[in-house]
């Protein structure tokens, strides 16, 4: 007799000020985990969590943010005149209710993970050098140009990935030139997040106070949440489809995710408040990020130029 299967649904709802992208992840898994557990009648597994993770990332926090030294570090990276026309508008949070997408395919994703290795690069600093490069030409700009960077901020110490809460701070990340090659960006891009390191504690709302406006008004946020495969070893389970609604507090935000759950593939997802970008607007940014991913791809060493009208790309939704 073939056993009855049973469908269900998980719905968990939260602000992201108290649980981030990873963190989320943490917790489905180890809730199914648990259930799976109890259908199968074995011992769970689960990790011990250790007990000073938050009690270190909030003292990381308290003590940097005295740091003068940081403060200077933040000061130099958001000084540069604004991407979008008016900074002023989205004093407080924005509304990024609409969004344009395009996928990576695997052999597409294939060839950025080889180009970066080639490079010696991780791969979030390929993309981050291509994000950079988007921005100058969607813009117009040909040096100076600052956006946001999520960073992580966990502790560095056994355990801490199993922590759930919010360890990430979005940072500015400023690149003075946009010239050279690809392999030259991502390097940049790779030295600014390393430089970032030991201020990365430090709180964007300390920044933008110091500095009396916004620090930039564009993010970047790379993302491989790799967690979600740990629900495959779980043998009375299987997760059939995932449905991800969030809305950024800022502006303009850009979303490289590999592996995505919802995508069951890799994405770019270009969320934007409408009151502040145009949805075409948002779309020549995301075929500039297209051509710059398939231009380093391509040609690393060649010189960071783009052709956009060799991509077709970002379908647009509200």
């Amino acid at each position: 007799m073939v056993a009855e299967e049973t469908s269900f649904h998980i719905t968990l709802a939260f602000h992201h000020t108290i649980v981030d992208g990873w963190s989320c992840g943490r917790l489905i898994v180890d809730l199914l985990a648990l259930y799976n557990a109890k259908l199968t009648r074995t011992d769970v597994g689960l990790a011990a969590v250790p007990g000073t993770v938050h009690r270190d990332f909030v003292r990381a926090e308290q003590e940097i943010r005295t740091s003068e030294a940081a403060a200077a570090h933040w000061q130099e990276q958001a000084d540069v005149p604004a991407l979008l026309p008016d900074r002023g508008r989205f004093t407080g949070a924005a509304d990024a209710v609409a969004d344009v997408r395009f996928l990576l395919p695997p052999d597409f994703m294939q060839r950025l993970r080889d180009t970066a290795r080639d490079l010696g690069v991780p791969l979030k600093a390929l993309a981050l050098g291509a994000h950079a490069r988007a921005l100058a030409e969607w813009k117009g700009r040909d040096r100076d140009v600052t956006t946001g960077v999520v960073l992580n901020t966990r502790p560095d110490q056994p355990g801490s990935d199993l922590v759930v809460g919010l360890y990430l701070n979005t940072v500015p990340v400023r690149f003075r030139s946009l010239a050279g090659s690809w392999a030259d960006l991502a390097r940049t891009a790779l030295a600014a997040e390393r430089n970032a390191t030991p201020y990365r504690a430090f709180p964007l709302a300390e920044i933008e106070s110091r500095i009396g406006r916004p620090a930039f008004d564009t993010t970047f946020n790379f993302t491989h949440f790799h967690i979600y495969q740990d629900i495959e070893a779980l043998p009375a389970l299987k997760a059939r489809s995932w449905w991800v609604r969030g809305k950024p507090s800022f502006p303009f935000r850009v979303d490289f995710e590999v592996d995505s759950s919802e995508a069951g593939g890799s994405r770019v997802v270009v969320a934007f408040d409408p009151a502040l970008v145009e949805p075409d607007d948002a779309r020549c940014y995301a075929r500039a990020f297209e051509a710059a991913l398939t231009a380093a791809a391509s040609d690393p060493h060649g010189p960071a130029a783009l052709d956009t009208d060799d991509v077709v790309t970002a379908v647009g939704t509200a």
